[in-house]
């Protein structure tokens, strides 16, 4: 989803494309970052280079003061924090998540309670 700050022009939109994106100052996840290498391909197919002002592992603090916008998972937009708009893209991004175990082999308490949390929440079709 796009988090912008309380009061951003988008914050009125229903849905929002990649390709509107285009002039805004983004937010993003380090380098190396899985999402924001997803993010950087979705913008690349509608032809632009992301503007990325800031990188940090939270982009959510700094949109939020506004200083730009981020393409967030879902799941992190929505926990508790600063307080940010959420807009859904249209279309979606979306990526795969796998858990990989096993059959038969011992798993700690800690695993397998990871394991029933991934099932319950990823297991929706989450992006």
């Amino acid at each position: 989803v796009l988090a912008v700050a309380k009061g951003h022009p988008l914050e009125k939109h229903k849905a929002v494309s990649i390709r509107e994106l285009r002039e805004e100052s983004f937010v993003s996840f380090k380098e190396g970052s899985r999402l924001r290498s997803l993010v950087y391909a979705a913008c690349i197919r509608e032809g632009f280079e992301p503007i990325i002002t800031y990188e940090c592992a939270s982009p959510r603090i700094l949109v939020a003061e506004d200083l730009g916008i981020s393409i967030l998972p879902r799941l992190m937009a929505e926990t508790p924090g600063p307080s940010i708009s959420i807009i859904p893209l249209d279309p979606p991004l979306s990526r795969s998540v796998a858990i990989f175990s096993f059959e038969g082999r011992y798993l700690s308490p800690a695993a397998d309670i990871f394991l029933r949390y991934a099932e319950k929440y990823l297991g929706r079709g989450i992006p």
